[in-house]
């Protein structure tokens, strides 16, 4: 290695080679050769990489201090950040999540994604189709790569789907473990057992129903579920939009029937003259009589 840190290819003449194997034996002159040949192979394994975070416009402070933070990032094959990255700028998701993506710059952002998509593809899904889980629900992101394992696990041994299916429904990696899957999936167990589904339930219509829908289709006709169901279970009450009393305001004012009403009525009901023109010629009639009072 040169001063400045480049890399440097050592070359011998035969008259080199036979004096340092006279001098310093057969086994240091190997050595050294493995030395070199490792030293070469650092740079050329290197080199597109620097190539590849210069043509993305990264500066070199922010390269070393990512490969500080984490020198496996140097482990990263040939385009994969360049695809990373892409995917990422093509994002259309709320631009509170985007910001809190990229909030310690592209270099940390494009990273974080290829760790994801490598913990899905340990896990069975293709490559495409972990990118596609990431664009659909870009949360993931930010989750915690413990926390989207657990997760899986608990979708594939626990409730029994393949993983195949948070291609379809990718929301369910952005939903909480312990406040919105669990308590959903004890609910559907406990009617699968008793016998009280007549269909399959579906992954989608677990995740993507809202609380109150699935709460009144599977939780509301069968009281004894209010407690399993820790959403709306016994503490946890669903709020009316007004207060107690407040549908008196809106309550319209009632009228006194009169004798000229009723007889309006009755005639319209009896199918001699429509009701919009009973009740007009009702209302000339008082008009008339108030103006002639």
């Amino acid at each position: 290695m040169g001063c400045d840190g480049c890399a440097v290819h050592l070359i011998y003449t035969p008259s080199q080679e036979s004096s340092i194997v006279r001098y310093t034996g057969a086994s240091y002159f190997s050595t050294m050769q493995a030395s070199a040949t490792r030293i070469c192979n650092v740079e050329k394994r290197l080199r597109p990489l620097i190539d590849e975070f210069d043509d993305l416009g990264f500066s070199s402070g922010e390269v070393k201090r990512e490969v500080l933070r984490d020198p496996v990032i140097l482990g990263l094959e040939n385009g994969e950040i360049t695809r990373c990255l892409k995917m990422l700028r093509s994002l259309k998701c709320r631009i509170a999540i985007k910001d809190h993506i990229f909030r310690h710059g592209e270099l940390r952002a494009g990273y974080e994604v290829k760790l994801r998509i490598s913990c899905l593809r340990k896990h069975g899904l293709l490559y495409r189709d972990a990118f596609a889980v990431l664009w659909k629900e870009p949360r993931v992101i930010l989750y915690e790569i413990g926390e989207i394992e657990k997760k899986i696990e608990f979708l594939v041994r626990k409730m029994r789907f393949d993983i195949q299916c948070l291609v379809e429904v990718p929301e369910y990696l952005g939903l909480n473990l312990d406040k919105q899957i669990v308590p959903r999936f004890k609910v559907i167990d406990h009617l699968r057992s008793n016998g009280g589904l007549g269909d399959e339930v579906r992954l989608a219509n677990l995740v993507k129903f809202s609380k109150l829908k699935f709460y009144n289709m599977y939780v509301k006709p069968y009281p004894e579920l209010e407690k399993i169901y820790a959403r709306f279970s016994g503490e946890v009450q669903v709020q009316s939009r007004h207060p107690v009393g407040m549908w008196k305001l809106f309550t319209p004012r009632q009228y006194l029937e009169s004798k000229e009403d009723a007889k309006t009525i009755s005639v319209a009901r009896k199918g001699r003259l429509p009701l919009v023109r009973c009740v007009s010629r009702s209302l000339e009639e008082r008009e008339c009589s108030d103006i002639s009072a």
